[in-house]
């Protein structure tokens, strides 16, 4: 099984109370926000989190996908192995964030649900990637999608940080 057929698989398996991807960890993201909104919120810490993982996201991820080394017929198996590193430490470096931004009850009715999507979006690319499903011929097209989605979603983001008055600024790790 190839590994973006894997990761699929798992965002099926993902669905909220509702049916739709993300959605239980959207609910209780939201449930954080009502509980920890009266905490010492750190801007850095947040810039630091989300700059860390839109690096890792753009040069393990993305720039792979958009050279076309995820090609659904032949894709690379450095590349492969790449999504999985750089997915882990995104998937981390969000949830750092998400932590930080519950404790600030403006940034986190904002940011809680496309933080807690995108992690859970960016775990599951993480735990697509065991050796028996980097070392397959094939990748299901409709599962690249889900770096499209990522993609889309550390725009909205960046994007809604900055009309909060902060610039997410990706780092580039030294692993790429």
């Amino acid at each position: 099984m190839s590994l973006l057929v894997a990761t699929g698989a798992v965002l099926a398996g993902c669905a909220g109370e509702d049916g739709r991807p993300g959605a239980g960890a959207t609910t209780s993201r939201a449930t954080a926000c009502a509980t920890n909104g009266n905490g010492a919120f750190s801007e850095s810490t947040f810039l630091l989190s989300m700059g860390s993982a839109l690096g890792y996201f753009r040069a393990g991820i993305w720039e792979p996908y958009q050279s076309g080394q995820l090609e659904p017929t032949r894709p690379s198996r450095a590349a492969l192995v790449g999504v999985g590193l750089a997915a882990t430490q995104s998937s981390r470096d969000v949830e750092n964030a998400a932590d930080n931004i519950a404790r600030d009850a403006v940034l986190c009715d904002a940011l809680a649900a496309p933080l807690a999507e995108l992690g859970e979006l960016l775990a599951s690319l993480g735990a697509a990637t065991d050796s028996d499903k980097v070392f397959s011929d094939a990748v299901d097209p409709e599962a690249l999608t889900a770096v499209a989605k990522a993609q889309a979603l550390f725009n909205t983001v960046v994007e809604v940080s900055r009309e909060h008055g902060m610039t997410i600024t990706p780092t580039k790790p030294n692993l790429f």
